[in-house]
């Protein structure tokens, strides 16, 4: 499967589905990975016509004192809009994909260590790629099985091509994250990330999403998430802010 795609597809691909088998415990002790794969469709017709794509796959594995997570999803999306001369076309409106690579070392208590990788690509926005790659430090102040909140502050190089300008800096980075299980079978969370430049504080990044999750069954699951990214300085003529909603079914692995 991995030879069919690109060199940076491939390696992406493979890291995130090799995951659970590279950071694998002793095989008499399985190890609690959490893997799901996500799909996403909207259509709509009559005064307009939009059409929405969405997919995802991710794997993550929590307890100490090493903790990973691994994302791997994009978003494609169609308008009709009208021309000069009255006619109506299809035009792409959404195309993005994202890369997201997570570890955490917690040694005991509720304090850990991380490192983190994000590429995110954005065609609308003329974001060829951005990496940003970083350390931090954290602590969990709840963590139970019911709720879990997180902070952490660390540094990170940020480096990005836009617009055709490829960039270098170095930013300062704060993240926070919540999650609460609303019942056996349902959860919500929320998560908020902000990163300005170290040279200059008026020019940040800022991420947001908000997400809740409901179980058909013990294998498919219905997801409504919320995406909001920011920066303070983007391509010329193109907005500092971009939101995404996207319902769609999750699949357990």
């Amino acid at each position: 499967m991995c030879r069919t795609l690109s060199p940076l597809t491939t390696v992406i691909a493979c890291l995130t589905l090799s995951a659970p088998l590279l950071f694998a415990a002793d095989p008499a002790t399985p190890p609690a990975w959490d893997t799901s794969a996500g799909l996403g469709a909207n259509l709509s017709s009559g005064n307009s016509k939009t059409r929405n794509a969405n997919a995802r796959i991710s794997t993550e594995r929590k307890g100490s004192p090493n903790e990973f997570r691994f994302l791997l999803e994009g978003n494609y999306g169609e308008a009709e809009v009208t021309q000069d001369d009255g006619t109506t076309k299809m035009e792409k409106n959404v195309q993005n994909a994202h890369f997201l690579a997570d570890y955490k070392y917690v040694p005991g208590g509720r304090n850990y260590a991380g490192l983190s990788l994000d590429l995110l690509q954005d065609d609308i926005a003329e974001l060829d790629y951005r990496l940003t790659v970083g350390p931090s430090i954290g602590r969990y102040f709840v963590k139970t099985d019911q709720t879990s909140l997180n902070l952490e502050i660390g540094a990170a190089y940020i480096n990005e091509r836009l617009a055709s300008n490829t960039d270098g800096r170095i930013a300062y980075r704060a993240f926070e994250q919540w999650a609460y299980m609303l019942s056996k079978t349902a959860k919500v969370w929320q998560s908020i990330e902000y990163l300005p430049t170290a040279k200059d504080l008026g020019e940040f990044l800022a991420n947001a999403e908000i997400g809740v999750e409901a179980a058909m069954n013990t294998r498919i699951s219905l997801r409504l998430v919320a995406q909001d990214k920011y920066n303070s300085d983007p391509a010329a003529g193109k907005d500092k802010n971009d939101l995404l909603v996207t319902a769609g079914v999750a699949v357990n692995l």
